[in-house]
């Protein structure tokens, strides 16, 4: 073993279930003053960087319409901390900030995408092609804070952690930092019906939105009742196995869980400890989450929203996640997050609405 090899194994982080969290990474020799100034000092986020290609250190899991989307557009913001996202594909340039935000790289099997075979790469291979996307040049002037990740099937995905895992070069693998953002799940699912409709698209071929499908209720018993399995079923809104693959692969402290309806109601709170978590300088004023993918009012010619639900509906879908929500509760409750993390509280029920007919004949 020679005395460079040493020093190599020097510097190699030791990382257990309650190891603290890492700190920036010291210049390592391969990636010192690769974008050096005149004074060759070596620029924020470029330890994350090999031969001009880097990491992204913020990763926004999702879940699915929880929420993700609002906190990606107040991250970027120049006025808040202007992080980046992937380059974009010319063949993207028309979906611009969708790509962007959102590479589907490590979940090919869940999503469309242009990285079909990303499971079967070897994992220097999908390193090579993933951090081609975040070109360390950027970082110099466009990219102060570094860049970030939002697809938000990344959450869903069981192969999504070990492929990241497998393919991030070690001392990398303490130094990312994923946010989570959960809502009450049946309010999400009817966010994702709501979207499907407006995008004229089916994520589930059994029970398309639509036809006999035209309103939430009757897509969510074709769902309930559907012996087939939708690849964007209700398990979605099944989340402690999702954060518990993660936690597995890397750390749950590298993982902060916000509660969609908390993080909407302390706005001020919420963007301190994502900044905080992120390791972003302090802010030095408010600038408050945009409300992305606003349920429209149909103006755009597209089916309007359906925005209440019937409580016999709403009940069966409680009833088919109330054993994963507590799951949820006492896996968050029993296992020690980062610092930032607030204490997640328990969902709110979505409100729906009672037919005369549900209720005896009175209105």
């Amino acid at each position: 073993m020679t005395i460079g090899s040493l020093r190599w194994l020097c510097w190699l982080p030791f990382v257990g279930a309650e190891t603290a969290l890492a700190g920036p990474l010291p210049a390592y020799e391969w990636s010192r003053n690769e974008l050096g100034d005149g004074n060759a000092s070596l620029v924020s986020h470029a330890s994350l960087c090999r031969a001009g290609k880097c990491w992204p250190a913020s990763w926004i899991l999702g879940g699915q319409k929880c929420g993700s989307t609002s906190v990606w557009q107040w991250l970027k913001k120049k006025s808040t901390y202007g992080i980046c996202g992937a380059v974009i594909p010319p063949e993207a340039e028309d979906r611009r900030t969708y790509h962007e935000k959102e590479t589907h790289f490590w979940t090919p099997r869940h999503t469309k995408t242009a990285y079909p075979n990303t499971g079967s790469l070897a994992p220097a291979d999908a390193a090579r092609q993933f951090t081609a996307l975040y070109p360390a040049a950027k970082l110099r002037n466009e990219c102060p804070n570094g860049f970030a990740e939002g697809t938000p099937d990344n959450l869903r995905s069981a192969e999504a952690p070990r492929l990241l895992r497998a393919a991030l070069p070690l001392p990398f693998r303490p130094q990312l930092r994923f946010v989570a953002v959960l809502r009450e799940p049946v309010a999400r699912d009817l966010s994702a019906y709501n979207h499907q409709n407006r995008l004229a698209t089916s994520w589930c071929a059994a029970c398309p939105p639509g036809g006999r499908n035209g309103t939430y209720e009757a897509y969510a018993n074709c769902r309930l009742e559907t012996k087939r399995k939708c690849d964007q079923g209700l398990d979605i809104g099944f989340y402690e196995a999702q954060l518990r693959a993660w936690a597995a692969a890397f750390s749950r402290r590298q993982i902060a869980v916000f509660e969609f309806g908390w993080l909407l109601a302390n706005k001020a709170d919420a963007e301190r400890r994502i900044g905080g978590f992120l390791r972003f300088p302090t802010l030095r004023g408010a600038a408050t989450f945009p409300m992305a993918n606003k349920a429209r009012e149909g103006d755009d010619g597209t089916q309007p929203p359906q925005k209440t639900i019937r409580c016999h509906v709403r009940d069966r879908l409680e009833a088919a996640y109330a054993r994963e929500n507590e799951k949820l509760y006492a896996y968050l409750a029993a296992t020690r997050g980062p610092a930032e993390e607030p204490p997640f509280p328990r969902f709110e029920r979505m409100p729906c609405v009672v037919r005369a007919h549900e209720r005896g004949g009175r209105e």
